[in-house]
């Protein structure tokens, strides 16, 4: 068996893929890093008759905690006092990490994935395949604290992102200890819970 490996962004390989090459196409957990939107009806085209995309992604709804968290954080003028005090009230610091942060964060959008499996079917329609199956799955996972539940966010891979190579070191110990300490706000008797929501897809080109 010989296989070929390629270093390349999803959207050039997709659309430098030679037509009808491909018997299976998966993609796990990567429409965060790409635009998906656009990939996902080019694959059809990748696919010999009889070929199959297997695909399985987090859905809008997942972490709803660190979503509201999010919204929270952008609508409070609350996050730049504790900034403030994050930098031992150095007021031009505060005010560099601040216009940092507001650049890279500001706006909702800057990840985006399907709110559905069925958003995700259309668009691999689009291309020309028939979704076959799909499935969506919720869990609830429990964390001693909130720290912790920001720590499993990182070392798991679950927000890895290249806008948090972006932003500086003092910057990022700020949001996660500004998020540690907001997921306490959701603390029930059995520690601090995160719902995580995971969809998948099976297409077929006929």
């Amino acid at each position: 068996m010989r296989v070929h490996l390629v270093h390349a962004r999803a959207e050039d390989f997709v659309s430098r893929a030679e037509a009808r090459s491909f018997d299976v196409v998966s993609m796990r957990f990567v429409l965060a890093y790409l635009d998906w939107r656009s990939v996902l009806p080019r694959l059809g085209r990748m696919l010999r008759p009889g070929g199959r995309v297997g695909l399985m992604t987090s859905l809008s709804t997942s972490i709803p905690q660190f979503c509201e968290l999010y919204h929270r954080f952008r609508k409070s003028p609350g996050p730049a006092w504790k900034l403030f005090q994050h930098t031992n009230r150095n007021l031009g610091q505060t005010w560099r990490i601040y216009r940092e942060l507001r650049e890279t964060y500001g706006e909702p959008g800057f990840i985006t994935v399907p709110e559905t499996t069925a958003e995700a079917a259309r668009y691999l329609a689009a291309g020309g395949l028939r979704p076959v199956q799909s499935f969506t799955e919720q869990v609830r996972l429990w964390f001693d604290s909130g720290a912790e539940a920001v720590g499993w966010m990182h070392d798991s891979g679950y927000v890895t992102h290249s806008s948090l190579e972006q932003v500086s070191p003092l910057a990022l110990r700020f949001v996660q200890s500004l998020f540690a300490a907001g997921m306490e706000t959701f603390r029930e008797a059995p520690g601090v819970p995160l719902d995580l929501v995971v969809g998948g897809v099976i297409a077929r080109r006929e």
